[in-house]
């Protein structure tokens, strides 16, 4: 399981999703929720989010702290089809997990131009094999962007990581339907 990221970390997903996303639909599903921090942040940003956590103790968690009421993993395809503008799943796809399956889902899950934001880490996915996941459940990649790291020396590492995303510890990718628009990568400099 993923640590759960830091206020910095979730402030800066926060605005992502609100500064990235065209559609009109404030709907967020949250895949891999943990214990609820980035759906109670969407909420207070009159977001209507809604999560899913595969652990029982983490949705407890959620229950106990925020007062959410996360789905669980099996619940998922329960859900309906073209009902959120945005789908995140902040370092919740694994290669344990079957990525095309669950990138397949959150395509019926999203309005036409909706959008999917995953954050992935380099070593576990390189962003060719990124491309291709995306390509295979018909989304294209908008945005490629280094998860900022928050420190003594984080300016100019952050430079370095926004030249070269490859490198950063954290990736985040704004995926769209491929069907709706044409896509090409776009690397955030």
């Amino acid at each position: 399981m993923a640590p759960q990221p830091d206020s910095r970390t979730l402030a800066w997903q926060v605005n992502l999703v609100i500064s990235e996303t065209r559609s009109s639909s404030h709907f967020l599903l949250d895949y891999g929720s943990r214990s609820g921090e980035f759906i109670h942040l969407m909420q207070n940003e009159h977001w209507a989010a809604k999560g899913i956590e595969p652990s029982d103790e983490l949705r407890a968690k959620a229950r106990r702290m925020f007062a959410l009421s996360l789905l669980s993993d099996e619940q998922l395809t329960t859900l309906d089809e073209l009902s959120y503008g945005v789908v995140t799943a902040w370092q919740s796809l694994s290669r344990n997990t079957d990525t095309i399956m669950l990138l397949r889902q959150f395509h019926k899950l999203l309005v036409e131009n909706g959008s999917l934001f995953i954050s992935l880490c380099p070593e576990d996915f390189s962003i060719s094999e990124v491309e291709q996941m995306a390509r295979q459940a018909n989304f294209g990649i908008e945005k490629v962007l280094p998860v900022p790291v928050f420190g003594l020396t984080s300016f100019i590492t952050n430079i370095r990581y926004r030249k070269h995303p490859e490198q950063a510890p954290l990736i985040a990718y704004h995926l769209k339907k491929a069907d709706t628009l044409n896509f090409r990568i776009v690397y955030d400099h």
